[in-house]
C-alpha cells in the first residue's frame, strides 16, 4: 500500500513537471509569435483599406469617415490627411507605387492618385460601367491597372490618356499587379486562371491555371517571379518569363486565403497575410514556412479578427498593416537575415 502511494506521488510529481515544461514552452512560443517589436496605432476606429510602401517607410489608411491618412513609420507621425468629397464612396483599395512615391486609392467606381512627396492629388478618374475589384500603379504613376467585376482588366496611361482593355478572362477579376516599369500586368480571375500579359499589346505571355478561382497575384518587382494563389489550397511561385514553377507553398490547412503578398528585395523570401490575422514568412525556392505571427485585433474587441492588408520588408523587420488600424514591426528570424 505504501509502495502504491509512493508510486502515485511520483507519477503526480512527474506529470506536474511535464505540464509545467509544456506550459512554459507554449507561453514562450506565444510570446515569440504574437508580440511585435513595435505596434503603432494609426486608425483608432480601424481601416477599410490600408497599404505599405515596399520599404515599410510609409503606411496609408482609409477610414470609415472618408479620410485618407498617410503615416511616416520612421517618425511615427502623420504626414498628410486627405479628405474625400462627401459624395464619394468609401475607399476600399489602396496601393503604393513600387518606389513608394505615389499612392493610388479606389472606391467601387472612383480612382485617385496622390503624390507622397507633395501631398497633392495628381489624378482622378470615374469608372461608370463596372465595379473596381483591384488596382495597381507603376513607379512613376504613369500607368494604372485596374480589374473589373465584368471580367475586364484596364491599363490606363495617365498623361497620354491611352486606354487598353484586356479581355482575356471569362469571369470577374479578383487581383491585379503591375511591373515597376508598367510594361507587364498580371491578373487573377474567377475563371481559375492568372494571366501575365503585355500592357503594350495585351498579348498573353504566360497563363497559370488553378483548380479554383484565383484570389491573389503579385510580381517580384525585380522581375524574377510571380506569385499566384487560389481560394482553396494552391499557392505557387513561378519563374518568369519561362513560366516554370519554382515552388508550391507548403501548408496543411484545407483552405488558405491570402489577402496580401510581397517578395523580399533579394528574392529569397515571400511574406503573406490572411483575412484571419495570420502573417507568414515563406522560403521562395522550397515553399516551406519559416515563421508565422498573429497581427493585433482592436483592443475593445469590436471585431473578432483582423485582415492583413499589406506586408513589407525593411532591413531586419517585416512590417504589416491591418484592418485593426495598426502598423506592426516583426523581427525577422535569423535564418532570413543570413
Amino acid at each position: 500500500m505504501n509502495l502504491t502511494n509512493a508510486l502515485k506521488r511520483a507519477y503526480c510529481q512527474v506529470r506536474a513537471v511535464v505540464v509545467l515544461i509544456s506550459m512554459a514552452a507554449l507561453f514562450s512560443g506565444c510570446d515569440r509569435i504574437s508580440q511585435p517589436a513595435e505596434r503603432i496605432e494609426q486608425a483608432a476606429e480601424g481601416s477599410s483599406a490600408a497599404a505599405l510602401s515596399a520599404d515599410g517607410r510609409w503606411a496609408i489608411h482609409a477610414t470609415i469617415h472618408h479620410n485618407l491618412a498617410l503615416w511616416d513609420n520612421e517618425t511615427q507621425g502623420l504626414r498628410y490627411q486627405w479628405q474625400l468629397g462627401e459624395q464619394s464612396n468609401p475607399v476600399y483599395l489602396t496601393r503604393f507605387s513600387p518606389n513608394g512615391n505615389y499612392v493610388v486609392t479606389a472606391s467601387d467606381r472612383e480612382i485617385a492618385i496622390w503624390s507622397v512627396t507633395s501631398g497633392e492629388s495628381v489624378g482622378w478618374y470615374t469608372i461608370p460601367d463596372s465595379r473596381i475589384r483591384d488596382i495597381a500603379i507603376d513607379n512613376e504613376a504613369t500607368g494604372i491597372l485596374y480589374g473589373l467585376a465584368d471580367g475586364r482588366a484596364v491599363y490606363l496611361e495617365r498623361e497620354s490618356g491611352r486606354r487598353l482593355e484586356f479581355l482575356g478572362h471569362q469571369e470577374k477579376i479578383n487581383a491585379v499587379d503591375l511591373s515597376a516599369n508598367g510594361l507587364y500586368a498580371i491578373t487573377g480571375s474567377s475563371d481559375y486562371s492568372a494571366k501575365l500579359w503585355s500592357t503594350e499589346t495585351a498579348q498573353i505571355i504566360q497563363q497559370f491555371n488553378h483548380p479554383s478561382r484565383v484570389t491573389q497575384v503579385r510580381f517580384d518587382q525585380q522581375g524574377r517571379y510571380v506569385f499566384t494563389a487560389d481560394s482553396l489550397k494552391q499557392a505557387r511561385i513561378w519563374r518568369i518569363p519561362s513560366g516554370d514553377m519554382v515552388s508550391n507553398l507548403n501548408f496543411k490547412s484545407r483552405q488558405q486565403v491570402f489577402s496580401a503578398a510581397r517578395f523580399s528585395a533579394d528574392g529569397q523570401w515571400l511574406a503573406t497575410g490572411s483575412p484571419s490575422r495570420q502573417l507568414i514568412l515563406w522560403h521562395v525556392e522550397t515553399g516551406q514556412k519559416i515563421a508565422d505571427w498573429q497581427v493585433a485585433k482592436q483592443t475593445d474587441n469590436r471585431w473578432r479578427s483582423a485582415v492583413v492588408y499589406d506586408v513589407a520588408f525593411s532591413g531586419r523587420w517585416l512590417f504589416s498593416v491591418s484592418s485593426s488600424g495598426y502598423t506592426e514591426a516583426w523581427p525577422l528570424p535569423q535564418q532570413a537575415l543570413q
